[in-house]
């Protein structure tokens, strides 16, 4: 693969640039319809879907496949017809096997998950405590010094995943329109990003409404610093231990941001 090409290894910042986008601002109207004439509808394409009969046909197409249809006729040939019978057998198992695993997988990738956002008081003590309770040791792991009683006028947020609560956000207000992540957790069953994604790329308004314009993660540890890395977070100019994003009202996808502010 061409390294041009390889986006997933890139920077944010070098990702942006190459695309001709300031990361501060995001794009404008006039540069989201130029786009959009330029390389079409920002979605997938949707593939035609396969008939369960063409599903079927296509298990006869492997080359093991075909070897054991080739021993199948030649079994036949020389009148060996119970071998025939169970090396046929075998193949419509099989074939039929990973037509019910193709039905299931189809079935999966087509279901739509749902996200949801849920506020709570930092006082909650129905439902905010006991989750903090039940993975203290793992969020210790990643938010060593987390400590809710020391964080001033904390927002506590729930990321609920077709009603499961599966993540919680907390950050509080620094002054100067910046949000300071303190808890940015997701239960280990959960941790495929998509919650991360969803809270990250289409809940930003709920910081915009809130006067906020940059988020800062400060002093992550090293697995927590990949992960705000892969969800666009970018290093700050002025503190090396500090990560921040800067969220656009004109960007759809508000990417990193190597800020200048006080961080």
């Amino acid at each position: 693969m061409n390294e041009a090409d390889q986006w997933h290894r890139r920077d944010a910042g070098d990702a942006a640039r190459a695309q001709g986008v300031d990361p501060a601002l995001g794009l404008g109207e006039a540069d989201l319809a130029r786009r959009a004439l330029a390389h079409g509808a920002n979605e997938l394409t949707r593939q035609p879907r396969r008939s369960p009969v063409r599903l079927l046909l296509e298990q006869f197409t492997d080359f093991m496949v075909l070897v054991l249809l080739g021993a199948a006729l030649i079994s036949g040939l020389i009148g060996d017809l119970v071998d025939t019978l169970t090396i046929l057998f075998i193949v419509a198992v099989n074939a039929l096997i990973a037509l019910v695993d193709l039905y299931h997988l189809g079935r999966l990738t087509l279901r739509r998950e749902t996200f949801t956002l849920v506020r709570v008081p930092a006082g909650d003590a129905a439902f905010l405590k006991p989750f903090l309770s039940m993975y203290k040791h793992d969020i210790a792991r990643f938010f060593p010094d987390f400590e809710l009683a020391s964080i001033p006028n904390p927002r506590c947020v729930f990321i609920l995943r077709d009603l499961a609560p599966v993540g919680l956000f907390i950050y509080a207000d620094e002054g100067s329109g910046a949000a300071r992540i303190h808890l940015d957790y997701v239960v280990p069953a959960y941790r495929d990003l998509k919650a991360a994604r969803f809270f990250y790329n289409r809940s930003w308004r709920l910081f915009l409404d809130e006067g906020f314009h940059e988020l800062i993660v400060r002093n992550p540890v090293p697995a927590h610093e990949r992960f705000c890395r892969k969800v666009g977070f970018g290093p700050s100019l002025t503190n090396p231990r500090a990560l921040v994003r800067t969220l656009a009202a004109g960007a759809d996808l508000p990417a990193a941001s190597r800020s200048q502010s006080k961080n």
